[in-house]
Order: C-alpha cells, then structure tokens, then sequence
C-alpha cells in the first residue's frame, strides 16, 4: 500500500512492508508514519515496562502524543506539562515540580532530543527524573532512553502529529 504526505515544501512517498515504511522522495528530511511511531513506542515500552514508573509526563507540544500512547499501553497515569524552548518560552516548572513531588517515580517524555536544549533544562531543575524520546540527534546522557538515533544527521525529523 502507498501513502504519499506534503507537508510545508516536502513531499514524501511511503510503501508500507510488514512492520516498517520505507519512506522515499525526501533527502532533506527524515518523514515518521504513525506505523513508524506505533513501532517505536513499542520499542521503548519494552525498555521501560518494568521500571515501575507510576506516571508519564508529555513535554508539550511534541511529547503529548507518545506520552499518551506510552500510558495506554503500559497502564499508567498520563499528565503533561508546557516546555518550550522556543515559540515564546513557556516552561511550567511549577507545574512539573507538583506532579513529581506527589508521584513515586516518573518519566519525562519528548519526541525528540535535537539540540538537547528542553531536556538540560528540564535535567537541571529535575536532576534524578529519567527521560524518555522516541528519536535523537546527539548522544547524550540527558536521554535514559531512546529508540531511533540519527547522530551526525542534519535533516530535520518530521512527525505525523506536525
């Protein structure tokens, strides 16, 4: 089955090929599916399921969406808080202190770790609070786990909830 996206100025193909899409027609981004995305919540639900987290928070805006499907999946509490590092800089650390201060153990997720900017923010008010991303561009111990990695690679990553 073929599926073809636009999305600003890109456009792209993909073929879907039992569990993976083989995305083409775009070298200047790297273009997720939500097959893709299925795959690797997946992926890192089976890193962390016997961790004992007792809640997933999702940084808004790209966290939201894997943080609530990390939560259906593995039975746990869902919240999410407002990080922004840019589009005007909001960042709810009040909001995230109070959901961390009454919870056993939480995890942190994104969607990705670009330039590592939310996550050493987030690091450096919650220190002992482990992080999780779908994908990451640098290697770094900000992320205790991740799944997809595109060190050293300058396209932009772009998700089906964009």
């Amino acid at each position: 089955m073929f599926y073809h996206m636009k999305i600003d100025n890109a456009t792209a193909s993909f073929a879907e090929v039992g569990d993976y899409t083989v995305t083409y027609k775009d070298p200047e981004n790297i273009i997720l599916s939500w097959r893709d995305i299925d795959n690797i919540v997946d992926d890192l639900c089976k890193q962390i399921k016997d961790k004992g987290y007792t809640m997933v928070i999702g940084l808004a805006r790209g966290g939201v969406t894997p943080a609530v499907m990390i939560s259906h999946k593995l039975g746990i509490k869902y919240d999410s808080v407002v990080w922004q590092t840019r589009d005007g800089g909001l960042q709810e650390n009040g909001r995230l202190n109070n959901i961390i201060n009454r919870e056993q153990k939480v995890l942190i997720v994104d969607d990705i770790c670009d330039s590592g900017l939310t996550l050493t923010q987030v690091k450096a008010n919650h220190p002992n609070t482990d992080v999780a991303v779908l994908t990451t561009k640098i290697d770094t111990k900000l992320v205790d786990y991740a799944v997809k990695e595109y060190y050293n690679d300058s396209r932009w990553v772009i998700f089906p909830w964009e």
